[in-house]
């Protein structure tokens, strides 16, 4: 992957402060534990990030959707996921 300048990346794009983000996913751990957050898929929709949210010890995820939970076990994210919706 080649790094370009923020003025020549094609919009809209997601641009993120690695910093920020790492200093947000730590204070989230410190201010809940474990299984004590349940981080919801819809509010980032992003399997990259919901590894991070499992990787600092958050096991579980919230789906809105079933191709949410679909995508997000394909991630490898599948071992506890709640769709707090219904699929009919």
């Amino acid at each position: 992957m080649s790094l370009l300048p923020i003025h020549d990346l094609p919009t809209p794009a997601v641009v993120i402060d690695a910093h920020t983000l790492q200093h947000n996913l730590s204070a989230m751990t410190a201010l809940h534990p474990g299984s004590r957050l349940r981080p919801h898929v819809k509010a980032h929709k992003c399997t990259d990030l919901a590894i991070m949210q499992h990787d600092q010890g958050h096991p579980g995820f919230t789906c809105a959707t079933v191709r949410e939970a679909v995508g997000m076990a394909n991630a490898g994210l599948g071992d506890d996921l709640l769709l707090a919706n219904e699929v009919i």
